[in-house]
């Protein structure tokens, strides 16, 4: 796991029915990261956060997606109150790259949603940076890359205990 820090946007608005749930115990996020093929080439931002952000145990969750040379990198990160300095919470997850052929089935996933990883204040971000080789991903027979999207959907599920020490 390489744990790293990053910065999430606040979740401004929203639909009522996702302020009603924010404190369900688990929840997915699914990240459709278009310009793909840029990215793979090493183009562009070398690291990409969902525009999608999750309410889990009343704390917002996204991913990111890095490029590392040969392969792309997916960690899950907790965008809590930087005002609170002293909090934690345990969370597992898995990852999972969405099939753009086979009606939304999920493949490459790795992680495991029984075993549960610490999340402080100052390292929100967890993951795994060779999480799948770019050449698997865009290699038309195995049906990851969107060529006419120019897309790569990547989920996520994760399942987060209340945070302690948040006031």
């Amino acid at each position: 796991m390489d744990p790293t820090q990053s910065e999430c946007p606040s979740n401004t608005g929203g639909d009522q029915q996702a302020k009603d749930n924010k404190y369900k115990r688990k929840g997915q996020i699914e990240f459709r990261m278009p310009n793909f093929k840029e990215f793979s080439k090493g183009r562009g931002p070398k690291e990409v956060f969902s525009d999608t952000v999750e309410f889990i145990n009343g704390l917002l969750w996204q991913m990111r997606i890095k490029h590392h040379d040969s392969h792309v990198g997916i960690y899950l990160n907790c965008c809590a109150d930087e005002t609170d300095a002293a909090w934690t919470s345990r969370a597992a997850f898995q990852f999972s790259v969405v099939s753009c052929k086979r009606s939304a089935e999920c493949f490459m996933m790795i992680g495991n949603l029984n075993s549960f990883e610490i999340y402080y204040a100052n390292s929100e971000s967890r993951g795994y940076e060779q999480f799948a080789s770019i050449k698997e991903l865009m290699d038309p027979k195995n049906g990851f890359y969107d060529e006419k999207a120019d897309a790569v959907t990547f989920k996520a599920e994760v399942v987060a205990e209340e945070p302690n020490g948040m006031a």
